[in-house]
């Protein structure tokens, strides 16, 4: 026992005097930027740290050290990721605002903090706001243009960022703090990464519960995070299998919506530039955007080249994507919104106004009708020649007179415009036929409280209500013969509509029926403001009063 005390007692001296001269030692390497990740820049204190305290690196034997970081933001959900794992979140939905940040007595922001950031990894710092992803950007070289995203934290330390300012023209598209980061001596600045950690969008599922899939799901609705909750309703949906059960809906109805809002947010490249059109990440590849993730995570970040690529997409390719791609997917959504149950119902957190609302059958029907219109007008535009030459046409910078006299084509019917036309008749018939069943079931069948559904006519006055269904009867009637709509609410304010004309086939430019335009704007009348009889008694497309100049008042 004595000379185990004799050997530990020797051990503490001995760690003693190592710290004493590596402190020592730090005084004379000050200026030369040794032992530190911030180059260019001369620190005050380096990794070995003078002031006579223990070295970062003796801390980090000694203690298990964890850090924090807290700010200010508008509303929306931050998260800090090492090792591609979100470390910490922090979400501003349903909490109260306590920042009055402009001094107008009111507060309108959030205070936050993320705990438990580990030291001595890469740690990334993200604000998510309605389907967007802000990264942190810091400068790290003096000049104060935020150059990196990156930091690390040499032991346990509280990270104060100010407010965070995700609208800054000046650096579109990133989050810049009101407080450099590595302003803290603890902090200090890696690599930039422009790659997004795969968790964000792609997290994974595996092991996870019916259950856990759910509410991982749904808690990232609030911010509209629509590819990282895909990722959830996607897995939740094939656990559901044919299980009958609320879980089992609430997997279908939110995959069915995220399935289809990820075709908008699916932005980023897949690194392949010949496997054709699939995402709308490949179409902005096709244009030259940008293909780094942080320059395609929210829509402050996108650039577009001047002048476009040669061989940018064409009009043609753009609508074959719409068939291709977009076409399968709505229809499958519908497909899982046929397999909802009408018991039905789920509460969540919405994105736009970050309110509580429950989705029940009523919304189930409503989304259908959505959907079978959008696959309506996905027909329509089949219908149609599009296409045009877009690189060229940019790049010259065309007139709308100029680019209708060089492509005379453009809007005329293709072979093909009969089934096309045919196909969106009767979608557009089913999208009203279950606009009316959404309107029936939410007035005559639904019998709880619903002042807090998603989709609601609370809004809407009994009488409303009765005119609304009879417009939809109208359009109804119009698809195959001239109808008196427009008039439930004011008799006077009735015209003819026969859309049947339309779907049997209206030709744009043979006789053209489009306006002569000088340059961008529109300089003469409608060639035929019935546009071959759909448009009949009780509208004229070409009334000239306010101004009388020549051009009709609705282009105006």
């Amino acid at each position: 026992m004595r000379i185990f005390k004799i050997y530990f007692s020797g051990l503490i001296c001995l760690v003693i005097l190592a710290t004493l001269s590596v402190n020592a030692y730090s005084e004379t390497i000050i200026d030369k930027n040794i032992f530190t990740d911030r180059p260019g820049i001369k620190s005050e204190r380096p990794f070995l740290l003078k002031e006579g305290r223990a070295m970062p690196w003796l801390s980090l034997l000694l203690f298990d050290d964890k850090g924090q970081i807290n700010g200010i933001v508008s509303g929306t959900t931050v998260i800090a990721v090492a090792d591609n794992e979100i470390v910490s979140s922090y979400g501003t939905s349903g909490k109260t605002p306590n920042v009055d940040r402009d001094g107008n007595g009111t507060a309108e922001s959030f205070t936050f903090k993320l705990t438990n950031i580990p030291t001595g990894k890469d740690i990334y710092v993200y604000l998510i706001t309605r389907g967007e992803i802000f990264p942190l950007y810091f400068a790290s070289n003096g000049t104060g243009i935020p150059d990196i995203n990156v930091f690390s934290l040499a032991f346990g330390t509280n990270v104060t960022l100010g407010y965070i300012d995700t609208k800054n023209n000046a650096h579109a598209g990133k989050a810049i703090p009101e407080n450099n980061p590595i302003d803290n001596p603890k902090v200090f600045p890696k690599t930039e990464d422009t790659d997004l950690p795969t968790s964000l969008n792609q997290p994974s599922t595996q092991s996870l519960t019916l259950s856990k899939l759910l509410s991982k799901g749904i808690d990232a609705l609030p911010d509209g995070w629509g590819l990282r909750a895909k990722t959830y309703f996607e897995a939740a949906n094939a656990l559901a299998g044919s299980n009958i059960s609320n879980d089992a809906d609430t997997a279908r109805f939110f995959y069915a919506l995220s399935r289809v809002a990820a075709l908008g947010f699916n932005t980023y490249t897949d690194g392949n530039p010949t496997n054709g059109l699939n995402t709308l990440g490949d179409i902005l590849d096709g244009f030259g955007t940008p293909n780094e993730d942080t320059k395609r995570s929210n829509l402050e970040a996108f650039s577009f080249p001047d002048p476009l690529p040669v061989n940018s997409p064409t009009g043609s390719d753009l609508q074959n994507f719409l068939v291709s791609v977009a076409l399968p997917e709505i229809a499958a959504a519908i497909v899982n919104l046929d397999s909802v149950s009408v018991d039905f119902e789920k509460q969540w957190i919405e994105p736009f106004d970050h309110e509580t609302v429950e989705s029940d059958y009523g919304d189930v029907i409503f989304f259908r009708s959505v959907f079978y219109d959008a696959l309506a007008a996905i027909y329509i535009q089949s219908a149609y020649n599009l296409n045009d030459d877009i690189d060229e046409t940019k790049n010259n910078d065309k007139t709308v007179e100029q680019f209708l006299t060089d492509r005379p084509n453009f809007l005329t019917l293709l072979p093909s415009y009969a089934s096309n036309l045919n196909q969106a008749k009767s979608y557009t018939n089913t999208a009203l036929d279950d606009l009316d069943t959404a309107i029936v079931w939410m007035d005559q069948t639904e019998t709880d409280d619903q002042s807090n559904d998603f989709v609601k006519l609370t809004e809407l006055t009994p009488a409303q209500i009765v005119r609304a269904r009879a417009d939809i009867a109208d359009a109804k009637k119009s698809l195959n013969e001239p109808t008196s709509v427009n008039g439930n609410k004011d008799p006077a304010d009735a015209f003819i509509l026969d859309a049947s004309i339309f779907f049997s086939g209206l030709d744009f430019r043979n006789p053209n029926l489009i306006p002569a335009f000088t340059g961008n704007e529109v300089s003469g009348l409608f060639p035929d403001a019935s546009f071959k009889g759909i448009f009949g008694e009780g509208i004229d497309l070409n009334e000239d009063i306010d101004p009388a100049d020549g051009i009709p008042d609705i282009l105006q």
